[in-house]
């Protein structure tokens, strides 16, 4: 029960953390909530309980592709 909670949380850290006012930033935070959801998903199948794992593992591969992008 504790990870349906997350699922929404770790995704509005990821837009709060990536989004702006830009295309870019819409694209790259909608890249890292869908990231997350899935993480939080796949993670909890598994049986693991994530907290805020996904958010931060988003959140890194979402700046890895943009700085990979420049």
């Amino acid at each position: 029960m504790i990870n349906i909670g997350l699922f929404g949380y770790n995704a509005v850290l990821c837009g709060i953390a990536l989004g702006t006012k830009k295309w870019s930033g819409f694209i790259l935070a909608t890249f890292a909530i869908l990231l997350s959801v899935l993480l939080n998903y796949g993670l909890g199948k598994v049986g693991i309980i994530t907290l805020t794992a996904p958010f931060v593992i988003a959140t890194w591969a979402a700046l890895l592709v943009k700085s990979k992008s420049k």
